[in-house]
């Protein structure tokens, strides 16, 4: 949602134990600030590796379609 667009938004709506992400982000130094903030209250964030076959924005909108 528009008004709750950030990991640490989500965490505090869902309290998750883990996020995922690609690989691509493993170096960003916002990613990694929260990566910290979910390992300070218990949850982690784990980086998949990149694969081109992949595509999350192809299954996002498979899922949006109801097609998955």
């Amino acid at each position: 949602p528009l008004n709750f667009n950030s990991t640490r938004d989500a965490w505090r709506m869902y309290h998750f134990d883990v996020q995922f992400s690609g690989s691509d982000y493993v170096d960003d130094p916002s990613w990694l600030a929260d990566k910290e903030f979910l390992e300070k209250r218990g949850a982690e964030l784990v980086f998949f590796p990149y694969t081109e076959q992949t595509s999350s924005t192809k299954i996002k909108a498979l899922i949006s379609q109801h097609l998955v």
